[in-house]
């Protein structure tokens, strides 16, 4: 639990690895921002929605990409990240459904796909589900993720 008090974190002195760490994040932004202006272009020049769902679902992750270059900042700068011991258990369960539900995701995504097969015609519908799929596995990924961290942090 000590790891995560923000009385710990605000004690850290920045090293020098710290400050480069946080520079690479920053221009790391900046190539974020530069896709999210792109594909606001792309956006604005296409009308086709196989297209557009593609640069949406970019720009939505650049966008996300970039807030979790924020939060890594403000971590290494010294702002705490934890989580308030009276919010895990609330969380947790929202969390076991959630994981539930992935699962279930990842059957139907499969399901989809089986359904679809090999036809030529419905190659555009196979990507976008296979995108699902990955993104579908990703999050129950992260959750487990999360279900590690959970009990690193509290053990449990």
């Amino acid at each position: 639990r000590d790891c995560c008090r923000k009385e710990r974190r605000t004690e850290m002195v920045a090293t020098a690895e710290d400050k480069a760490l946080t520079e690479t994040l920053k221009q790391w932004q900046l190539v974020e921002d530069k896709i999210i202006e792109i594909t606001d272009n792309s956006l604005d020049k296409s009308k086709s929605p196989l297209v557009r769902v593609m640069m949406e679902m970019i720009q939505h992750d650049s966008r996300l990409h970039r807030h979790m270059q924020q939060i890594i900042i403000d971590s290494i700068e010294g702002k705490a990240m934890n989580v308030p011991e009276e919010e895990v258990e609330i969380l947790w369960d929202l969390l076991d459904q959630h994981r539930e539900l992935e699962r279930r995701s990842i059957a139907l995504a499969e399901t989809s796909l089986d359904a679809i097969g090999g036809e030529k015609r419905h190659e555009p519908d196979h990507y976008l589900i296979s995108y699902l799929l990955d993104d579908e596995k990703k999050h129950e990924k992260i959750l487990a993720s999360l279900a590690l961290l959970k009990s690193r942090m509290y053990g449990s």
